[in-house]
């Protein structure tokens, strides 16, 4: 019985701390970081980004991260970011059009006072969740 109880206070125990963990799952934004970044457009993921936007279905989940939320260390890689963004340039001329072409994606960026020629990175997970990255540098 003694060996029940304990079973089923740990079980309890692990079972509050998965939902707690599962609750405090940051935003994209939140586990971002600019190594990250600068790390994913080394691996020419940017090329994929127009057809990603293309290939949405449905009604798009769309979050919309400023550079400046970035973790690590903006000043730091401020050059080695630069660099990628010159890089990939022409990938995100492509995605720019291609984000004009989605009404979803153009309001939510107007909807934060951003435009598409904002937009230096983008992710698409599955079918309908689009993270914009956008340069809020001045």
């Amino acid at each position: 019985m003694k060996r029940t109880i304990l079973t089923a206070l740990a079980l309890s125990a692990a079972l509050g701390t998965a939902a707690v963990a599962e609750s405090a799952k940051p935003s994209q934004a939140g586990g971002m970081t600019h190594g990250a970044m600068i790390k994913d457009f080394n691996k020419t993921e940017s090329a994929n980004w127009a057809s990603s936007i293309s290939g949405l279905t449905g009604t798009p989940d769309i979050e919309i991260v400023k550079l400046s939320e970035l973790k690590g260390e903006g000043a730091e890689n401020s050059a080695a970011l630069d660099k990628a963004l010159t890089d990939t340039a022409s990938d995100a001329g492509a995605a720019r059009a291609a984000i004009e072409a989605n009404a979803e994606l153009k309001g939510a960026l107007e909807a934060e006072s951003f435009t598409s020629q904002d937009v230096v990175a983008v992710q698409v997970e599955g079918s309908n969740q689009v993270t914009l990255v956008v340069d809020d540098r001045s």
